[in-house]
């Protein structure tokens, strides 16, 4: 049980690495006419098998990923849209973008915990 929680931990950074590029590509195209902000699909519908976790490329001689790579995502839900079209709210934006950051440093946390509790039972303790 604990060696999946440590890589179920690792599975959610990635996913979370993905939702923040996600929300970064929304806010570079703030002034873009008629762009649509997306929104990372949740990570328990990736959990239940509805969504992928990228195929890590650490080379240009790997093997490319099959299908859709990386976090998928769907329309985001707006509640206002400029005039020419471009529905980002940065206000929306930048909540989420806390709330992931939020996440990250609760599963570092749930992560370090989990190394140190194995250290300690180890008596590996620095």
């Amino acid at each position: 049980m604990p060696l999946s929680l440590l890589n179920l931990a690792s599975a959610r950074l990635a996913y979370l690495d993905q939702a923040q590029q996600i929300l970064a590509t929304n806010i570079a195209n703030i002034d873009t006419p008629s762009f649509r902000p997306r929104a990372p699909i949740p990570f328990a519908a990736i959990l239940q098998g509805h969504g992928r976790l990228p195929m890590a490329i650490t080379s240009a001689l790997d093997i490319a990923p099959q299908g859709n790579a990386g976090v998928q995502s769907g329309a985001m839900d707006v509640s206002e849209v400029a005039p020419d079209g471009n529905a980002v709210s940065l206000d929306q934006q930048l909540v989420q973008i806390s709330q992931n950051e939020m996440a990250q440093q609760f599963t570092v946390n749930l992560y370090q915990n989990y190394t140190g509790m194995f250290r300690t039972a180890l008596g590996t303790v620095p």
